[in-house]
């Protein structure tokens, strides 16, 4: 696995896929399908496999986790500020134990969507 496309695309897309992740009208739409999760951990593979022009089912993997793992924690913080900045307190909604709870499954959604990007996209 070459390490530099592999952190440049997992921090990026995960910090890309968090900030979109929350947005409060987006965040309403997005907590039930995990779009963003999907959708960003798909590009995150795709990048990777045109940089590195290499890929295995098992990089998908990792790359899914890491990039989902990032994007979790963005959304918290993002959702956090922006529950702050809207209510003036750590919202139950927004920002508060409904995003944790929210974030949770990100890297299991990601991971599986790393790992059927691999399969699709292996080379």
């Amino acid at each position: 696995m070459k390490l530099q496309p592999f952190v440049a695309v997992s921090l990026g897309v995960g910090v890309l896929m968090g900030a979109l992740s929350s947005l409060p009208i987006v965040f309403c739409i997005n907590g039930l399908l995990y779009a963003w999760v999907w959708l960003g951990v798909c590009l995150a593979v795709g990048l990777y496999r045109h940089w590195a022009m290499t890929l295995e089912v098992w990089q998908g993997l990792a790359i899914g986790f890491v990039a989902s793992v990032v994007g979790a924690v963005t959304t918290f913080l993002l959702s956090s500020i922006l529950g702050m900045a809207m209510y003036g307190r750590w919202s139950a909604v927004v920002g508060g134990p409904f995003t944790l709870l929210y974030v949770l499954p990100f890297p299991l959604v990601g991971s599986v969507a790393g790992l059927i990007a691999g399969v699709l996209l292996k080379r």
